[in-house]
């Protein structure tokens, strides 16, 4: 498998039609027969690029975006959060969260306060406000439901002995008509997505019990397998069925030798295949190895070693057969499966 190096000092990437677009700096560039081509340049540096039909869009460091369709277009003070439709976006705009119409220039008003981490369904709006889950409705912005995650599930006691509230660290999302929620301390709970009410809940610690000298990784994240989920977390592949609120562990590499374990970290699944950043042997702390794995038995089909990359702090991501991945030192690769 050959792995290439694409470019340096990338905050962002994406791909489009099979086209590599990245953002650096200052600029947004695209890779055409093997050159760099820079078909924006901005005024500020920019952050991460993202693409929801029909718009590839960035915004700089203070808040400004840029669109590219078939043209580029700079919208000061508007914040891109996500695209509904092509003349529907999701913005922050005047510390608040609107509807805006970037064909009219139309805004219209959805809540008083900026989302960033939130989920969409159909018109439900599900976000974490001031210790709440909140599902809002797209169009209107009027709150459908409410629940206090402190009612939910109460508190927890941490590693330090300090008392603490639950936050949700990722909206994973709908299996058969529940959002399935991740949450801190080990914590899972799907709720309805019409009502709020919560339907299942796993401790992860209770249910699937690891040894003291091991840990769940709160941000480490599962992926939707048909009605399931399958999570590769640091050091134990499970297969978890919210419904029935049980966990199959398939395989845990702490029973390796120790020149043989990983530590799996950001990781996401692609049908039966799981991509995954990992460190091996307990050579790091941060992970330097990319590799696939078999989601069913957790055979590792392929990994490999990445060289000073100062660690792999997000998750391979998988187009046409080939993977690509950004480093913590901000070069992107791109590596040919197929070969």
């Amino acid at each position: 498998m050959k792995i290439h190096r694409i470019a340096e000092k990338v905050k962002g990437f994406t791909i489009v039609n099979n086209e590599v677009y990245w953002s650096s700096e200052c600029q947004l560039l695209k890779l055409e027969n093997g050159e760099h081509k820079c078909i924006l340049k901005s005024k500020e540096k920019l952050q991460e690029i993202r693409y929801e039909t029909p718009y590839l869009y960035v915004p700089d460091f203070y808040g400004n975006s840029y669109i590219v369709q078939t043209e580029q277009k700079y919208y000061p003070n508007i914040f891109v959060q996500k695209v509904i439709s092509e003349d529907k976006l999701i913005v922050s705009y005047d510390k608040k969260t609107k509807l805006y119409n970037p064909i009219t220039n139309d805004f219209k008003d959805l809540l008083d306060h900026r989302i960033f981490q939130f989920y969409r369904h159909q018109d439900f709006l599900i976000s974490e406000h001031e210790k709440h889950i909140i599902a809002y409705s797209v169009n209107s912005g009027n709150t459908i439901w409410s629940q206090s995650i402190k009612d939910i599930l109460g508190t927890y006691t941490d590693i330090t002995g300090n008392e603490k509230e639950y936050r949700v660290t990722k909206f994973i999302g709908i299996i058969i008509n529940d959002l399935v929620i991740q949450l801190t301390n080990s914590m899972l709970i799907s709720i309805n997505v019409e009502t709020g009410l919560l339907s299942h809940l796993i401790n992860l610690k209770e249910t699937a019990p690891i040894p003291s000298s091991i840990f769940y990784d709160d941000y480490c994240h599962p992926s939707i397998l048909g009605n399931k989920l399958i999570w590769l977390n640091n050091q134990r592949l499970m297969e978890v069925d919210v419904k029935n609120e049980t966990v199959n562990v398939l395989k845990d590499y702490y029973n390796e030798p120790k020149n043989q374990q990983y530590r799996f970290m950001k990781n996401t699944a692609n049908k039966d295949k799981i991509l995954f950043v990992a460190d091996k042997g307990w050579e790091y702390i941060t992970p330097s190895r990319i590799g696939i794995m078999n989601s069913k038995d957790g055979k590792i089909i392929w990994e490999r070693q990445l060289q000073k990359t100062g660690g792999l702090p997000e998750e391979p991501q998988l187009y046409n057969n080939t993977m690509y991945i950004r480093t913590a030192n901000k070069t992107l690769y791109s590596i040919d499966l197929e070969d």
